[in-house]
């Protein structure tokens, strides 16, 4: 039991009288259930989290050494780390070099910080359906033709489990004098596998980790990477926009997670990637593709044995299984060393009883091609209308629109809307924007 954890237990065990928020006081029944004794704020030796120099201080510095970074916590999710790691990125220039795979808390954040985001569009691949992760090649380039910007902004693992050569593209980064920034949200786990894939140890400068995606933390819990940084640096940009009240149930399971890794993560990981490994063969035996390099995204492609992602998932949803994701091309599982071995059991029907048809081919793809008119932040604020998606045709878009899951904007604010951008917007399910009066 980590030193937060024991502290809070104490706590409730000494059955104080809780004049101090929240207004629950440990007492509302329903919320009993949730764990509202233990959702505390900042009382007497429970620390700062903005400003930690003792209980959460030294629970940071565990992480540091798990990770081999300067690592702080975070409980506003990989959200508030993104915007941490950007507000540093500003101090190297206004513009940054973006792959357009970005989730869209990157756009928000540009918006806030006046940063104007160059585009790196990743190539298609249509024998998968998957658009691919940015490369060296593509990098060294784009830094060539903008000696202006000393940033990179990369996501990798991406939603669908693909992961960009990391290494080679943070030597080319640093041979131009840039840091390599990477959205790892997906890849809090990465440290622990058979390789040690961590963003941090493959020469990023600084990397945000969901922990709650895939290990074992409450829903907002995350962790910021960085070399190179100091912690006070770190915590300094993250109270720009971080919540002065952040939540100690999120914080408590990020105590808990510290004794996991150091404890048992390392062998659990690597059980999961012999699992996988497994899924992979019985999938092939049944003509189905599992997509990605990432051990807990599962990715599978239906259109081989002539199956949608939606009919694929409903067939798994008679199983009792429920994906991550799915379009039409693919069903997305996350997967973690706690589903148990019923889970897999299941999955391992499923998919040797799916239907065979007719193998579908996956249609074209080619992201539309972006003019920008005004940066994110002058549109953002501009004065606005709202409109058809057609109608508003030729106008600047003043928001980031995008389909989520998995979070990548079809278009961004500042840009000029297209009939390209408009096919693929209707395919979304969206059908009104707003754009710049």
């Amino acid at each position: 039991m980590g030193e937060l954890t024991k502290l809070i237990e104490t706590y409730c065990k000494n059955k104080i009288t809780r004049f101090h928020m929240p207004g629950h006081k440990g007492n509302a029944p329903i919320l009993k259930k949730l764990g509202a004794p233990y959702d505390i704020t900042e009382i007497k030796d429970a620390d700062v989290l903005f400003y930690a120099d003792s209980v959460l201080a030294r629970l940071e510095d565990r992480y540091s050494d798990l990770y081999q970074s300067t690592t702080v916590l975070s409980a506003g999710g990989s959200t508030l780390c993104i915007q941490a790691m950007l507000a540093l990125a500003k101090h190297q220039g206004d513009s940054i070099l973006a792959a357009r795979n970005s989730h869209v808390a990157f756009i928000n954040t540009c918006a806030l910080l006046d940063l104007k985001p160059i585009w790196i569009t990743p190539d298609y691949d249509s024998s998968t359906g998957l658009l691919q992760q940015p490369t060296a090649n593509q990098i060294e380039l784009a830094l060539q033709q903008n000696p202006q910007v000393h940033t990179v902004y990369i996501t990798s693992p991406d939603y669908m489990g693909l992961m960009a050569d990391i290494s080679a593209i943070s030597k080319v980064c640093h041979q131009h004098q840039a840091k390599l920034i990477v959205d790892s949200a997906h890849g809090a786990h990465l440290k622990f596998t058979s390789e040690d894939l961590h963003p941090i140890t493959l020469g990023a400068d600084l990397c945000c980790c969901s922990a709650h995606k895939t290990l074992p933390v409450l829903t907002g819990g995350a962790l910021l990477h960085a070399k190179g940084y100091s912690s006070t640096e770190l915590k300094s940009k993250m109270a720009l926009f971080g919540s002065t009240s952040p939540s100690y149930l999120i914080l408590q399971s990020l105590d808990y997670c510290a004794d996991y890794l150091e404890q048992q993560a390392k062998e659990d990981f690597q059980q999961l990637e012999e699992e996988r490994e497994y899924i992979v063969s019985i999938c092939q035996q049944n003509n189905l593709k599992l997509l990605g390099q990432d051990p807990t995204k599962w990715t599978v492609d239906g259109f081989t044995v002539g199956q949608t992602g939606g009919q694929l998932t409903e067939h798994f949803r008679e199983y009792k299984i429920e994906p991550e994701y799915t379009n039409y091309d693919h069903t997305v599982f996350m997967v973690s060393p706690f589903n148990s071995s019923t889970d897999f059991a299941r999955l391992d029907a499923a998919i040797n009883s799916v239907t065979k048809k007719t193998p579908l081919q996956h249609a074209t793809f080619s992201f539309p091609e972006s003019i920008q008119l005004l940066t994110p932040r002058e549109a953002v604020f501009s004065a606005t209308e709202s409109l058809s998606i057609f109608d508003a045709i030729g106008k600047v878009c003043a928001e980031n629109k995008i389909t989520c899951p998995p979070g990548i904007p079809i278009i961004t604010a500042g840009e000029q809307l297209t009939y390209q951008h408009c096919d693929l917007l209707k395919n979304s399910g969206i059908l009104t924007i707003n754009v710049v009066k």
